[in-house]
């Protein structure tokens, strides 16, 4: 008796740039060889302009089914990475965040502090785009670490720091330039 071919889920986007769709096939193959990890749904074809998925079908889980599925998400987490911010295995290149209508990067540059990744991979590029857009009034006058204080391998190693100031905050204008750790984060009061 030969397999029935599966439903099919396409996801598809004639306005996303090259490369988005391979992107989300080869982080979904990543996620899939953690051993003993959460099932993932299976990649039937992708293409410049879409990807096609198998269909899933909707499960009420029971108590079991949410603990096993926990257990295996905790396995797909601890399979790792060679370092923060790795590409999914033979991925070249930035990836990508977001819908393909509203992208976001996604630097995926290996680093050994998740501190360093996190601020300069993931908030100060968000935080450029924030500051760039029209009509913005942030206050983001603070400090992040460059290297690894975020981790405690490094007191305040190195700043960023864009002032803008709204009308209404000048308050914040001469606060104490020190260093403070909250939840392994960096601020400033």
């Amino acid at each position: 008796m030969s397999e029935q071919p599966a439903a099919v889920f396409r996801k598809g986007s004639r306005s996303a740039p090259d490369g988005y769709f391979q992107w989300e096939a080869a982080g979904l193959a990543w996620l899939a060889d953690a051993p003993g990890g959460v099932a993932v749904v299976r990649v039937l074809d992708v293409a410049e302009q879409h990807l096609d998925l198998e269909k899933l079908s909707f499960a009420n889980p029971d108590p079991a089914m949410a603990e096993a599925f926990g257990a295996a998400l905790a396995r797909t987490h601890d399979a790792g990475a060679p370092a923060f911010g790795s590409p999914p295995e033979g991925w070249v290149g930035d990836g990508f965040l977001g819908p393909a209508t509203q992208l976001l990067p996604l630097g995926l540059h290996p680093e050994e502090s998740w501190g360093a990744f996190y601020a300069g991979q993931r908030i100060l590029p968000m935080l450029a785009i924030a500051v760039d857009s029209p009509g913005a009034s942030l206050d983001l006058s603070f400090g992040l670490p460059s290297c690894g204080a975020n981790d405690r391998q490094a007191p305040c190693a190195g700043r960023w720091r864009r002032h803008i100031q709204p009308p209404g905050v000048a308050a914040w204008k001469n606060r104490p330039e020190s260093c403070h750790t909250a939840n392994g984060g960096q601020w400033r009061p």
